[in-house]
């Protein structure tokens, strides 16, 4: 079973770096309205500041973790001050509060020769701003030390409300560490639904610390001669959603009951009619 998870792993992995290598060429999903414009590239660099207006301050630090992850290169992070030298600023946008929430997920990306604006009403806008300014990044950085990015103007908002992916963990458990690397992947592509499938006949994967036995017992099988499976403790299940709040995901559990429970009445029978 094990040769089958790694499978679907590199499956993922290689559907993820054809996405990373086309979007080189576009964003996606494709913006509303975009739009070039004429005059010199704006020039992302080592010495570009990462400016924000300070309710946006976790959305620059993830911005600051992805150039990192990205090119290994630290650029400074501080409050949006009157600059010289090129920056990017994290923007909030100026609207009564009835057109924020509204609008809470639109975003405008203007790029200049001497900077670029990511503005958004809310951080959720930022966050899909950001991640499309990602993608008009290159994959390798140049021998330069310099990204040029065209001048343009992005203007977008998502087609849908609800734009979800479903993770099956209960027929095989998936460690914390790839749980989070697919949220990432989720909020590169402005999805914001994570339904996490938690329990099932092949296994109990959330532990509640009134039934044990739901983990101890439920949360394995036999296969091929070995114990397979394991589950999430509180502390890890916890840390996952605290993790998609961040990257502003809601997280949906599925805890099932009375169907597809074979592996709650393994751990207790008394429960099965």
């Amino acid at each position: 079973m094990s040769k089958i998870l790694n499978k679907y792993c590199i499956v993922i992995y290689l559907t993820c770096l054809c996405l990373s290598m086309s979007a080189q060429q576009e964003i996606i999903p494709q913006p509303q309205r975009w739009e070039l414009k004429k005059g010199k590239e704006f020039l992302f660099s080592d010495q570009t500041k990462v400016l924000y207006d300070p309710e946006f301050q976790i959305e620059s630090s993830l911005l600051f973790d992805r150039i990192l992850n990205l090119y290994g290169i630290k650029n400074a992070v501080e409050h949006f001050k009157n600059q010289s030298g090129g920056y990017v600023y994290l923007k909030r946008k100026k609207g009564d509060s009835n057109k924020v929430l509204e609008h809470a997920e639109h975003y405008t990306i203007i790029v200049e020769e001497g900077h670029i604006v990511i503005e958004a009403y809310k951080g959720i806008g930022i966050l899909h701003g950001i991640e499309s300014f990602l993608q008009l990044m290159p994959v390798d950085l140049p021998p330069s030390g310099m990204v040029p990015i065209a001048q343009m103007l992005i203007d977008d908002f998502p087609a849908l409300k609800h734009r979800g992916l479903l993770l099956d963990c209960g027929r095989h458990f998936m460690s914390p560490a790839f749980i989070k690397q697919t949220l990432d992947i989720m909020a590169m592509y402005k999805m914001n639904v994570f339904h996490w499938h938690l329990t099932e006949d092949q296994g109990w994967r959330i532990e509640i610390k009134k039934y044990p036995r739901l983990t101890e017992i439920g949360a394995y099988r036999w296969e091929n001669g070995k114990r397979y499976g394991g589950y999430y403790s509180q502390a890890e299940i916890k840390e996952i959603v605290e993790y998609a709040n961040r990257l502003h995901i809601t997280v949906i559990p599925e805890i099932e009951l009375p169907g597809h429970s074979s592996a709650a009445i393994a751990s207790y029978p008394y429960l099965s009619c």
